[in-house]
């Protein structure tokens, strides 16, 4: 019988293994030519429905403000958002999605929807939210917050 390697050895390469399927799926069949963090990030201001701030997609994310920054930039050049300083902190800027931005997100989501679909093959709905409920445990024991 083969040796079952380590919980944070499984973790690591089952995340490893989605994270290049996500990207290799939406190179094949993502036609607005966005990445799965831009997608993240454009559903997030648009479920918000209201304009947002950085740190409201740092917080939604889990991403570093460098990389948070750094996905901004790109989705503003892509034409996806609109970043305005607020009135009240010149530092601040609000962020909105502009009229691409919201022609996208059907796009990305019928993306993201297919993609679920294939990563819960074979599950049963009792396995899903097990796993939901298992993933969201591990993740509050190693947030950063905990610290």
């Amino acid at each position: 019988m083969e040796e079952r390697k380590p919980l944070g050895a499984q973790i690591h390469m089952t995340a490893t293994c989605i994270d290049n399927f996500i990207s290799y799926f939406l190179s094949k069949n993502n036609p607005c030519n966005i990445t799965a963090m831009e997608g993240m990030t454009l559903k997030f201001i648009y479920r918000a429905g209201h304009p947002v701030c950085a740190k409201d997609i740092m917080q939604f994310t889990n991403l570093s403000k460098a990389t948070t920054s750094q996905t901004l930039t790109s989705m503003v050049k892509k034409g996806l958002i609109a970043m305005q300083e607020k009135e009240s902190d010149k530092r601040a800027k609000t962020i909105e999605l502009t009229s691409k931005g919201h022609a996208t997100i059907d796009e990305f989501c019928s993306c993201f929807e297919d993609i679920t679909r294939i990563c819960e093959e074979g599950f049963t709905p009792e396995e899903r939210t097990q796993l939901t409920y298992l993933l969201e445990k591990m993740r509050n024991n190693v947030s950063i917050e905990r610290k």
